[in-house]
């Protein structure tokens, strides 16, 4: 699989994501649509999985998704149950996966709610 490698690191100070674009540092676009360039720690860095949610928005490690999927009967003529799902997603072992589901199946359809650093209700 073929992907754009592409890294952001949460800056605390700042409260917004620091995208590495150019191989030498990191630009922010915060809420004034301002950049900025810093020094990072590896560490912090998060990667995009390469995959994208059900609205195009690019999924990254310690993205908090939600979405559903579902489980089909044996019977054709049952409705397939439908499942909720939530989770973040980690590089488990070589790939991207979430806690509680993997990325493998199309029957997932999820979409970004937030990530660690940030509140996960609308008024944070």
């Amino acid at each position: 699989m073929k992907r754009e490698i592409i890294f952001r690191s949460w800056n605390e100070t700042d409260q917004c994501f620091y995208y590495f674009t150019q191989g030498l540092y990191f630009d922010s676009f915060d809420f004034n649509n301002e950049v900025d360039a810093f020094c990072f720690k590896w560490s912090n860095a998060e990667e995009f999985t390469g995959l994208t949610d059900k609205n195009g928005n690019k999924i990254f490690e310690e993205d908090v998704l939600k979405g559903k999927y579902l489980v089909y009967h044996q019977d054709p003529e049952l409705l397939p149950i439908e499942h909720d799902i939530s989770g973040e997603v980690k590089f488990i072992e070589g790939f991207f996966a979430c806690e509680n589901f993997s990325f493998v199946y199309p029957e997932y359809e999820v979409e970004i709610i937030g990530n660690i650093h940030e509140s996960l209700t609308p008024n944070k």
